[in-house]
């Protein structure tokens, strides 16, 4: 992956859901759709301050991890899944949490509970911040 940039330990990988996915969340909310690649854009742009983090064109994860061991064998990576906590309520992901499959969850208005609820069922250890 080009432009991914380590420091310290600390690199980032972005990546965006679908043009699919996005569009119809924010035709829900009565807001026009914004493309991929504005989306990839605005991400470069608010994240240009960060050199460690970057936007992952590569659309899989496990290519974009694999890409990044690749250019930096010596190093080890853990992947982190971003969501909001009303994507995470609606598949319920906690249920996928391991040691080896992390996630970071963006609270939402109504859905952080659930989420909250649901770890704990399922003993998920997690941190609020």
């Amino acid at each position: 992956m080009t432009g991914s940039i380590v420091q310290g330990s600390c690199c980032w990988a972005q990546m965006r859901n679908g043009n699919k996915h996005v569009g119809e969340k924010l035709r829900m909310k009565g807001l026009p759709a914004i493309s991929y690649w504005d989306r990839a854009e605005l991400t470069t742009l608010a994240t240009s301050e960060r050199p460690w983090m970057d936007f992952n064109p590569l659309r899989s994860e496990p290519h974009a991890v694999q890409a990044l061991q690749h250019q930096w064998a010596n190093l080890r990576f853990i992947r982190y899944a971003l969501n909001g906590a009303d994507d995470v309520c609606k598949f319920q992901k906690w249920r996928g949490c391991t040691e080896d499959h992390r996630s970071i969850t963006m609270g939402r208005p109504g859905f952080t509970k659930q989420v909250i609820d649901g770890a704990r069922r399922q003993r998920i250890l997690y941190c609020r911040s």
